[in-house]
């Protein structure tokens, strides 16, 4: 099939796009994998429906959460030392918990910065959901109600 044998780091490049150079004009690239039930008439059926329910939500309701953290002990693990001599480097102690930063963002831009005010978006947003945007969701999600 190849005029020439794939030599032994090639072989799986060889299988997955032919002998390199083998297309004039053509680079080997990195592929952009994707699952292959994306390409499903379930999925793609299951993508409309979705789309569909989500083009009747208020964009100006909708808020996200997101969180980032920190670890205080984080230290470098490569350094520049001459030539022949060993790197050596230190790390703090971590008597410290690592740090959360918490935010919600909505409509407006970023809403809740500090735990507090994220608590108090919690809770206003529990205050206004109804039982039939809960049940919604879930059964979004995949959850069955009796």
């Amino acid at each position: 099939m190849y005029a020439t044998a794939c030599p032994a780091g090639l072989a799986r490049q060889c299988a997955d796009h032919g002998t390199p150079g083998q297309t004039p004009g053509a680079t080997p690239q990195k592929k952009s994998l994707h699952a292959d039930e994306r390409d499903t008439e379930r999925v793609q059926q299951a993508r409309v429906a979705y789309t569909e329910e989500i083009a009747a939500l208020d964009p100006q309701r909708l808020k996200f959460t997101d969180d980032s953290g920190v670890s205080l002990a984080m230290a470098r693990l490569y350094g520049r030392a001459p030539r022949g001599e060993r790197v050596i480097g230190t790390i703090p102690q971590n008597y410290r918990a690592n740090v959360t930063i918490p935010a919600a963002f909505g409509s407006r831009g970023v809403e809740a910065r500090t735990c507090e005010a994220l608590d108090d978006a919690i809770e206003q947003a529990l205050a206004t959901i109804t039982i039939s945007d809960a049940r919604s969701c879930l059964h979004h999600c995949g959850y069955a109600f009796r």
